[in-house]
């Protein structure tokens, strides 16, 4: 992934702001961990919340 933010560096070296052809790259990777996170959230509460439903 970096690799890939140095590359797209290097060829717009001519303009003045590169990191306005990063930023939606790092949205997406963003968007990608942030929902994986969220999901990963979401199954642990429901499997506590069962845990303790069968608990009682």
């Amino acid at each position: 992934m970096y690799e890939g933010l140095k590359f797209r560096r290097e060829k717009f070296k001519g303009l003045k702001e590169p990191e306005v052809v990063d930023l939606p790259t790092v949205i997406k990777v963003l968007n990608r961990t942030s929902i994986g996170f969220i999901s990963f959230l979401f199954i642990l509460s429901s499997l506590i919340n069962a845990l303790v439903a069968s608990m009682v």
